[in-house]
């Protein structure tokens, strides 16, 4: 059953780690916005780096499933999706439940530098797009 309401962003961010501590929390460690490597990257040297997605929604008296999917795009403006990651959040019924949260894996790959999006949809709605730098040091 779904509800006239939607889910609320909270929270969408790069980062290094996710840790959930004893009482719950969560700990996000190493937020991330970019990488460098010391010189250019190339087709056959590229650039590498891996980091998560972590994002936090609100329920908002919302109930059912949604997937959240997640594209990205290089410093043209190409879609650059290359399959990124997509993961199905479960919004329940439940006083208790009132946030989803979900991760997801990113192993960034590109034989170019500039500023890169990572697109994050709830179905087909846009939620936020975060940006990524690759640099050369």
């Amino acid at each position: 059953m779904t509800t006239g309401r939607q889910p609320i962003l909270l929270i969408a961010t790069l980062c290094g780690e996710v840790i959930e501590e004893a009482d719950g929390g969560l700990t996000l460690s190493r937020l991330v916005d970019g990488a460098s490597c010391s010189k250019a990257p190339t087709e056959s040297e590229p650039m590498r780096a891996s980091f998560l997605l972590f994002v936090k929604m609100l329920r908002n008296g919302f109930v059912g499933e949604k997937t959240l999917y997640v594209t990205s795009r290089d410093p043209g403006g190409e879609d650059d999706s290359r399959g990124v990651g997509e993961v199905r959040l479960v919004f329940a019924d439940d006083p208790r439940m009132l946030f989803a949260i979900a991760t997801v894996n990113i192993d960034f790959t590109s034989a170019e530098f500039g500023t890169f999006w990572f697109d994050i949809f709830l179905g087909d709605d846009l939620l936020v797009s975060l940006p990524f730098e690759a640099r050369v040091a």
